[in-house]
């Protein structure tokens, strides 16, 4: 599970399932950064098919994964079969579209100690403390946000993990360098 309310969020894309080997040597491959910079407790990662949560998990049991509902689907009549699935495949979250979220659906997936997942934009601020954890374009809006009141009550024992979905402006690859692991 996240060790804090800060870490890395990663959406498996699986258009490449074609090629065959390759999900199992990408998700290999992420494995091996992920553990030689020791993140296996901040990571989440996850997809809308659910077969690369599978492979993760089984290559690493330590990383969070979790599943997606479709935005197309109805949640209120899909959201059991997903729980039932996240389960099944011992993901720990289920990503819900902000426009599909309500205050029943997020307790049903919290009944199952399961983390609710979405993304700030579209989100009722109402929600903001019952969700687990959310991605956002811009963090100061949410942080703001969060802060404004910090003695409003959140979901028991749960405290919205923050995702920054903006893509990052990175020097050329000869000008990064990479830190040591933190011991």
């Amino acid at each position: 599970m996240l060790s804090g309310n800060a870490g890395v969020s990663l959406d498996l894309k699986d258009w490449s399932d074609e090629i065959p080997g390759y999900r199992e040597a990408a998700l290999n491959k992420l494995n091996g950064l992920i553990k030689k910079y020791n993140m296996e407790e901040d990571v989440y990662a996850a997809s809308f098919n659910d077969g690369y949560a599978i492979t993760l998990k089984q290559i690493n049991p330590k990383i969070s994964t979790g599943i997606a509902i479709p935005q197309d689907m109805e949640v209120t009549e899909v959201v059991d079969g997903f729980i039932n699935r996240a389960k099944e495949i011992n993901a720990s979250g289920i990503f819900i579209y902000p426009v599909k979220l309500t205050k029943n659906i997020i307790r049903r997936v919290h009944v199952e100690n399961l983390m609710v997942v979405t993304s700030y934009e579209g989100l009722d601020k109402e929600l903001i403390r019952e969700v687990d954890m959310f991605y956002a374009d811009n963090p100061e809006e949410p942080l703001k946000e969060i802060s404004s009141n910090p003695n409003k009550p959140r979901a028991p024992n749960r405290s919205p993990a923050l995702g920054v979905t903006k893509p990052l402006q990175l020097p050329p690859a000869k000008e990064i360098k990479l830190l040591p692991p933190a011991k």
